[in-house]
């Protein structure tokens, strides 16, 4: 899979593109015309036909990004990451497709635990379809398909390369083959408010996470999504807010029920507001909480839920300020993410006992053109981690994060 952010993280997937990629390079581009009052019979001049204004102008979109990630523990540990992601969208009326694919190079330097990953990530696709019904009703119908490209199967010190989410952005380099159908329905209700209900529903696909391993193949477990949303915003102020809550099922190991998330619930209010003089302000609040997960006792074999909660509460606050030049736009911006109670990945065997995390940025934006532009973005982070059975004692983390990116519409 390739994420998009790190914790809270959001999964895009992206279907259907390639097959309109296909379809496009075989539309004719020259029109080859005679004018006989003109040219000999066998002189043939090329007349430009209008192929790109209709199968490609203001409908299709490159993203280009490039992150790097850099920490170090007041323990001795430290690592780096970087991650480069690829998103091609194209709209053509009510319809919509997508690709995301990437580069991940993720690097463990902690003396003792060195390993290093460099790989191309999973292939995103998606399509969607939208419709439009009287007294503002609509419904968007969508497909997600993860294609399993990237390295699914780690080896020796390879699996070293795998770090905290709260360091780096990607904690996968690979997975199976997922399939996510999903609708959502909005409703109007005035020229300022609307509201939305969705349900999604993703398969996922078996792997095998160890390579030096036999008969561990994972299947994890598929995820149901119900989720509620609404928006309001008049003149110079929007407000975004809503509720999910997802429930899975099983995840299998070596054909054996292993373990199940619980279900969670996450509730998200964004607030944004226009200033005099190209200046704005958004505010994003998030609370996630999960219930306990049921796991196989390594003692008794029972399969069983557990008896206290590891799965910790989050919550997560993001502002930013920013201020517009002309083509030139200057941000700045902190985010803060505290989890209350443990948390444990069982595929990883990354635990905390509790966190907080701060993060200071700066931004710059370009606008080449309509939808075309460049930015730049450096972010300073500091994770206190509580102490572990492992640890015994506090960790602080460090870390810069310096990202580019560029998008291009057609």
């Amino acid at each position: 899979m390739f994420l998009s952010s790190s914790a809270p993280q959001l999964n895009k997937r992206y279907f259907y593109l390639l097959p309109f990629a296909a379809y496009l390079t075989c539309l004719p581009t020259l029109a080859m015309a005679v004018d006989a009052s003109e040219q000999s019979s066998s002189q043939i001049l090329p007349v430009v036909d209008t192929s790109f204004n209709r199968f490609v102008k203001s409908k299709l979109a490159v993203y280009v990004d490039t992150a790097h990630y850099s920490w170090q523990g007041n323990d001795g540990t430290e690592g780096q990451q970087t991650v480069m992601p690829l998103t091609l969208t194209y709209r053509m009326g009510v319809v919509e497709a997508g690709l995301r694919t990437g580069f991940i190079s993720s690097k463990n330097t902690t003396l003792g635990r060195e390993g290093e990953v460099s790989t191309l990530g999973d292939t995103n696709l998606s399509a969607a379809y939208s419709q439009k019904f009287k007294k503002g009703w609509s419904v968007r119908y969508n497909l997600d398909w993860n294609l399993p490209t990237g390295k699914e199967s780690l080896g020796g010190t390879q699996k070293f390369a795998v770090m905290d989410g709260n360091l780096v952005q990607q904690t996968r380099f690979g997975e199976g083959t997922n399939i996510t159908p999903s609708i959502s329905v909005a409703k109007a209700l005035n020229a300022n408010s609307l509201v939305a209900i969705g349900l999604s529903h993703t398969w996922r696909g078996a792997y095998d996470p160890n390579s030096d391993v036999s008969n561990d193949e994972i299947d994890p477990g598929d995820e149901s999504a119900l989720s509620l949303q609404g928006q309001y915003g008049v003149q110079k102020w929007l407000v975004i807010g809503g509720l999910t809550y997802t429930k899975a099922s099983d995840t299998d190991f070596g054909g054996s029920p292993y373990y199940r998330k619980g279900n969670r619930s996450d509730a998200n209010i964004t607030g944004m507001l226009a200033l005099p003089k190209a200046q704005q302000v958004i505010l994003m609040m998030r609370y996630s909480q999960q219930s306990p997960d049921t796991y196989t006792d390594s003692k008794t074999g029972n399969y069983q839920k557990e008896s206290s909660n590891i799965n910790g509460h989050s919550s997560y606050v993001f502002s930013e300020y920013s201020k517009g030049i002309g083509r030139h736009t200057l941000r700045a911006n902190a985010a803060f993410v505290k989890i209350d109670a443990n948390s444990y990945d069982q595929l990883s065997d990354l635990y905390n006992a509790g966190r907080q995390k701060w993060e200071l940025g700066a931004g710059y934006n370009f606008a080449i053109a309509q939808q075309r532009g460049v930015r730049v973005d450096v972010k300073r982070m500091s994770l206190d981690d509580k102490a572990t059975p492992a640890t015994l004692v506090d960790t602080q983390y460090k870390g810069w994060t310096v990202s580019a990116g560029v998008n291009w519409a057609f």
